[in-house]
């Protein structure tokens, strides 16, 4: 909408420096710019899309001020808090976030910053994309069925016990199943608790040549997509011959 494109030059928004963890929130906000200040950061550049935005109304210690210069008001409090800070400098958010941001890492995850990953369940349906089955199953299907059952999917072995299959059908044979948001892989029924989450991690993942698969505790394993060939009964028959 043309209404939303409009900044609201009036909105400016602070976090502490001691909570500058909270930044991770706004950092998908591409049109957003922070500036330093002796205590804290200074954000604006807010749209109406933004300030209605749920991962925005609910940043941890974002405090947003009213700015009628030189002075900021908190809410709709009519007495000012205090002064916008002289001489700032302002800088794109995703730029601020790479450079200003603590470099210790938690997660392993080679991102900027301090980015813990954490699950919840979620009532959203979303399609299969993959699913991880016992492989002396999958040898017995493959060896009984029709190649049309199971065409269009890639698979590789994952040890001894099991295969990841992917794509979206999904064999009648016991499995774990995942869907896929933003090209990262989650356990069906859960979803990332931030979801700037899968907008950071899926661009880290976009520089690999592997796909990332999230267990229900928030850590990872990679699959390397060399490893993935198409589903035919000869390529699993050759596979696994020495087994």
């Amino acid at each position: 909408m043309a209404g939303d494109a409009a900044v609201d030059t009036r909105m400016i928004g602070y976090i502490s420096r001691e909570h500058e963890h909270s930044l991770e929130s706004l950092w998908p906000f591409a049109d957003l710019t922070v500036a330093r200040s002796e205590d804290g950061y200074w954000i604006r550049g807010f749209k109406e899309s933004i300030l209605q935005d749920k991962e925005v109304q609910s940043a941890p210690m974002l405090r947003m001020y009213r700015f009628e210069e030189p002075f900021l008001y908190l809410g709709k409090n009519r007495v000012p808090e205090r002064k916008l800070p002289h001489g700032l400098l302002w800088t794109p958010i995703q730029t601020a976030f790479r450079l200003k941001l603590p470099s210790h890492n938690e997660n392993l995850f080679e991102v900027k910053g301090n980015l813990i990953v954490s699950l919840v369940s979620s009532k959203q349906e979303r399609k299969v994309a993959a699913s991880i089955v016992d492989l002396k199953a999958l040898k017995r299907y493959v060896d009984t069925e029709p190649q049309f059952f199971f065409n269009h999917l890639n698979w590789c072995i994952l040890n001894e016990k099991s295969a990841l299959l992917l794509g979206a059908k999904v064999l009648p044979i016991p499995s774990q199943r995942y869907w896929s948001d933003q090209g990262l892989y989650l356990p069906s029924g859960f979803a990332f608790q931030h979801s700037y989450l899968a907008t950071i991690l899926s661009l880290e993942q976009q520089k690999a040549t592997d796909y990332w698969f999230f267990r229900e505790d928030g850590s990872h394993y990679k699959v390397d997509s060399n490893a993935l060939v198409p589903l035919t009964r000869s390529s699993v028959k050759s596979t696994t011959a020495s087994w």
